[in-house]
């Protein structure tokens, strides 16, 4: 499996499984001994990351009130799957 693959998998899974949330929160120890960072710095940090990874989340918000649920699915579908069809 190549790198990009297994990048492209786990870009995928931050944005549809909110996996950033999930898994950030247990490097910010390493983070603030590798670097010596602060309590405010790490807690923006972690703020930054929580809110990064819920902006994707509102286009669909908004759509889900405009459209029906199996179109959005639809076109979900449809925007990974030309993603995923990138050129190498």
């Amino acid at each position: 499996m190549s790198r990009r693959t297994v990048f492209g998998s786990l870009l995928g899974l931050v944005f549809l499984v909110n996996l950033a949330r999930v898994v950030f929160a247990p490097l910010l120890e390493p983070i603030r001994a590798a670097t010596g960072a602060s309590d405010a710095t790490l807690g923006l940090l972690a703020t930054l990351v929580w809110a990064g990874s819920a902006l994707p989340r509102l286009p669909t918000g908004y759509l889900l009130t405009r459209l029906r649920r199996p179109t959005v699915v639809f076109g979900s579908g449809v925007v990974l799957t030309a993603g995923r069809r990138s050129p190498r």
